[in-house]
């Protein structure tokens, strides 16, 4: 049961001994406070001794265990009685989506079809608002899918959804769709797990947005302002 059967590296098990603690017991009566409070331990030595405690089913005096609510992942923190609960990468997530503001993005699709000149394919439509109250000029930089692990470069524009740079009235929509032949994705259509990302510049600000597909829909993944 000693603090040695943890993955921890030799810094923290160190840290952890000059403070009495040598057993996992001895640990688990221990707080995330009382350790931060040592000035031994930052928030990333904290996070490691958290984790490492987890991978044994264990977790700090203060700690409980969740199942995050956005990727279903287990992990420990500190208790709350709140009804959500988030790990803290879906968090960080969840915070910059809800930045959101100046463009909104709605991705449809796939819709499956045959055209002429890819064969058995599919289209992506990303309808974006300008949701400002002023006329605002974007340009599309990136749009593109990523299925099966691999980058799947686009066949061609969908006619007539070409989107260089444009005009976009206040709390009006442009349009911009790919196509993508199924030869590129081996003949499967998109399975869950795959994913998009758009890239905006308007006035030199970059907007950045992940989109995932759950088999049936596109949602917000993660989103990126700079």
């Amino acid at each position: 049961m000693t603090i040695n059967d943890l993955n921890l590296n030799t810094r923290i098990k160190n840290n952890l001994i000059k403070i009495g603690v040598t057993t996992k017991n001895e640990l688990i009566r221990k707080t995330r406070n009382e350790l931060l409070s040592t000035k031994l331990f930052g928030e990333k030595g904290v996070e490691a001794v958290a984790k490492a405690l987890m991978e044994q089913g264990l977790h700090l005096l203060d700690d409980e265990f969740y199942v995050c609510d956005k990727c279903a992942k287990q992990f420990v923190d500190v208790y709350s009685d709140s009804k959500k609960h988030y790990c803290k990468i879906c968090k960080s997530k969840l915070e910059r989506i809800s930045q959101i503001s100046d463009f909104t993005i709605e991705l449809t699709g796939p819709e499956y079809s045959s055209y002429t000149m890819s064969g058995d394919g599919f289209a992506l439509y990303a309808n974006i608002t300008n949701e400002t109250e002023e006329l605002k000029k974007a340009k599309l930089t990136e749009f593109y899918l990523v299925s099966r692990g691999r980058e799947r470069a686009p066949d061609s524009f969908l006619k007539g959804y070409i989107f260089e740079e444009e005009k976009i009235l206040p709390m009006t929509s442009k349009c911009a769709a790919k196509i993508w032949s199924l030869s590129t994705t081996g003949g499967q259509r998109l399975e869950e797990g795959a994913y998009v990302l758009i890239t905006l510049i308007s006035n030199s600000k970059e907007y950045m947005y992940k989109y995932v597909f759950d088999g049936l829909e596109w949602f917000v993944d993660d989103y990126f302002e700079k």
